[in-house]
């Protein structure tokens, strides 16, 4: 590993222990923001940008979100599917006019919904490290550690992205409604449906190799929850210790891999945020949403590979 791979994964590390230690030192659970992880794995760790969209941008558009998830959790009526079908509608319609396609944004919204929050906390939070890791991130491009990438605007939405929204959204919210109805919300936890939603793209990567991206899901949300049973609820031991080493592990896991996913990398921190009744189902409801959700975006895009076999 080199100089600058080892200080990426370094800052990756730093930041997260950074804000599960100021979530456990100040008992504020809104703190912890499983897309920084995500965020990072896009900024620091993936050889290629991740996304097509400006560092001003990102911090704009998670502050949106975030800011309308909290809205949505404390003044929106009904059930927790309908209210988590509305911000994920709400959020599809922000990357769609965004000009980008950076599909966290989708995280920042759901997950306040998902859980229930009602603190200006969360938002507030999650502006403070997005801002952090698009500081450090202008910091390595000055420095010569990171290329700086140029941003240009994807054009405004025509008739063929509107019909892919309809179709994604008729998905997502069909999935939400089956996952809390059976009981397993987190089948379509927020990372999940940014999953579903980078998947779903014509020409995805990730989605063309379904078992390798499946197997990495998992693993990174298993890792994130065995850290946290067995260092935390079973030994006692401090949060901040059990999010560290499943980074770690996570990190691990992608260079194995050779794949930088970062849904993957907000559900293994996700897992230190779920209640401790569920931390032993949490990667077998991920595991059901990967397979579903995975299927679909191949269902919706299998005239990409029948081009393909017939070349």
């Amino acid at each position: 590993m080199t100089g600058k791979q080892l200080l990426s994964h370094g800052l990756t590390l730093g930041v997260v222990v950074l804000m599960v230690f100021a979530a456990e030192l100040t008992g504020e659970r809104e703190i912890i923001f499983p897309e920084v992880t995500a965020i990072a794995v896009g900024l620091f760790l993936a050889p290629k940008r991740s996304w097509q969209v400006s560092k001003p941008r990102i911090f704009w558009l998670i502050t949106l979100c975030a800011w309308a998830g909290l809205a949505i959790s404390l003044w929106v009526p009904g059930p927790l599917w309908g209210k988590l079908s509305v911000a994920f509608l709400f959020c599809q319609l922000v990357l769609l006019f965004s000009g980008t396609g950076f599909a966290p944004l989708i995280s920042a919204g759901v997950l306040p919904v998902m859980l229930g929050t009602q603190s200006m906390v969360y938002p507030l939070a999650a502006m403070a490290l997005t801002g952090l890791l698009v500081l450090l991130r202008l910091g390595l491009e000055q420095r010569g550690q990171k290329q700086r990438e140029p941003f240009n605007p994807l054009p405004p939405p025509g008739k063929s992205d509107w019909l892919q929204l309809l179709l994604r959204c008729g998905i997502g919210v069909g999935c939400i409604m089956g996952a809390v109805g059976i009981g397993a919300p987190f089948a379509a936890a927020p990372p999940m449906l940014v999953a579903f939603t980078e998947f779903s793209r014509p020409g995805n990567k990730a989605r063309q190799t379904p078992f390798k991206t499946g197997g990495l899901i998992f693993l990174c949300a298993l890792a994130g929850a065995t850290c946290r049973y067995l260092l935390t609820i079973r030994l006692g031991l401090w949060l901040t210790l059990s999010a560290a080493v499943a980074v770690v592990g996570m990190m691990i896991l992608f260079r194995a891999f050779r794949l930088f996913l970062p849904p993957a990398g907000a559900l293994t921190i996700l897992a230190m945020l779920i209640p401790e009744s569920v931390e032993i189902w949490y990667p077998l409801e991920i595991l059901g949403g990967t397979i579903v959700f995975l299927g679909l975006a191949v269902l919706i895009n299998r005239r990409e590979y029948q081009k393909k076999k017939i070349r």
